[in-house]
């Protein structure tokens, strides 16, 4: 039998490009030639201005039409986990934290609680106005903290009940990334978002150039609608969302009521 030995380079394949590349297709379509050594600060300036500008788009694309919400790349989901501590019911979320995108929190393997289900700040208001007290947490919400000067706002998530001891729970997140530079050179995204992000690119460098969107636009637009339903092909839940009864999902104890439910037609007994 002939054994195989592949050797993993700690660089990406050619296929995949980088800064570098991005900003000689910027530079293609203003005029400033393809030998960076020539170009001055002020052209390296803009043309790194507009590398970015695409990056956005590529990261954070605005609704496709027909698309009911914008795309949230798969990409740039990610899992973790907080800790919480007795008493304390607020936590900062993390710093590239960009927006929640689990249904609920979930506790350690074999916890036996429901999932954390979120709600709203006014919910968890109206919640601790009629009773405050400390237990695990069966519900959360999301707010914006106060802005502290000369750093990004962050978010904060409120627990209702408050926890009574450290609770460890997981979530899934939309990551903030980091700009383009010569020390973080490749789009998050693999070969195919590289190909999205020279399409973008040129769109953003024609702009520049005439002063309106043109057709390169309309290339960036459809491609990215295709890499958009390529993604949206590996995002599949195995369920539509929980059966919910007429009125409160859980009870006080933020237990599920398992009662039979009816839709269109069907029962459920919460089992």
């Amino acid at each position: 039998m002939n054994t195989v030995i592949l050797f993993l380079d700690t660089q990406p394949p050619d296929l995949i490009g980088g800064y570098d590349d991005f900003l000689l297709e910027m530079a293609a379509y203003l005029g400033y030639g393809d030998e960076s050594t020539l170009w001055t600060d002020l052209q390296r300036a803009e043309l790194d201005r507009g590398v970015q500008e695409a990056y956005r788009y590529v990261l954070y694309p605005s609704r496709l039409p027909g698309q009911g919400i914008s795309h949230v790349w798969s990409w740039l989901r990610q899992v973790t986990s907080l800790t919480t501590t007795a008493d304390t019911a607020t936590y900062t979320m993390p710093a590239d934290f960009g927006s929640m995108h689990s249904r609920h929190m979930t506790y350690a393997p074999e916890t036996g609680w429901v999932p954390v289900q979120r709600t709203t700040v006014q919910h968890i208001r109206e919640r601790n106005q009629w009773s405050q007290y400390s237990e695990h947490p069966w519900m959360f919400a999301l707010k914006w903290a106060a802005q502290t000067s000369g750093m990004n706002q962050r978010q904060e998530v409120v627990f209702y009940p408050t926890p009574d001891t450290a609770y460890t729970l997981s979530y899934e997140y939309a990551v903030l990334t980091n700009k383009l530079s010569k020390r973080n050179p490749y789009p998050l995204g693999g070969p195919r978002i590289t190909q999205l992000m020279t399409e973008a690119c040129k769109a953003v460098g024609e702009a520049k150039k005439n002063g309106i969107r043109g057709d390169q636009w309309n290339i960036f637009r459809e491609q990215l609608a295709d890499a958009i339903a390529m993604d949206a092909s590996t995002l599949t839940d195995r369920t539509v969302g929980r059966m919910r009864g007429q009125y409160n999902e859980y009870d006080e104890l933020g237990r599920v009521p398992y009662s039979v439910r009816s839709l269109s037609g069907s029962t459920y007994s919460g089992v």
